[in-house]
């Protein structure tokens, strides 16, 4: 290979790709950081809409205190457990419906009111839930 200051070209467009991969990284990362800054500008209230800035400050500040990592851990475990909860029942039902036909109906029918309920009406009943 031939050499290019000391480096060969294999070694320069694997150099020039990380540059290029960091670049973009960081490109999306201020777009949607600049965003974020200008949509908080705009609705002017902290409450409802906290600036980047704050709410970093505020992580940051929250990281110092023992009960963050508790309650960090909490939510965590209830995901994994909720989680494992349906994976279990999941493989149940699918065994149960492929044993006995009357259950695959049943289950069936269930499927389809889920799946042609829009995914956002799932969301507000967690929130009210």
């Amino acid at each position: 290979m031939r050499k290019l200051e000391g480096k060969t070209k294999k070694e320069t467009s694997k150099g020039m790709a990380i540059a290029i991969s960091f670049l973009t990284w960081f490109s999306v990362f201020a777009f949607w950081f600049l965003l974020w800054l200008l949509i908080s500008v705009i609705v002017g209230l902290k409450l409802i809409f906290p600036s980047p800035i704050d709410t970093f400050k505020r992580l940051f500040e929250l990281f110092v205190t023992p009960s963050f990592y508790a309650i960090v851990l909490g939510s965590i475990l209830r995901v994994l457990v909720g989680t494992l909860i349906a994976f279990v029942t999941g493989i149940l039902l699918a065994v149960l419906s492929n044993a006995w036909k009357i259950m695959k109906k049943v289950l069936y029918r269930l499927l389809v009111v889920i799946k042609s309920t829009p995914v956002v009406s799932f969301i507000i009943v967690a929130f009210l839930w």
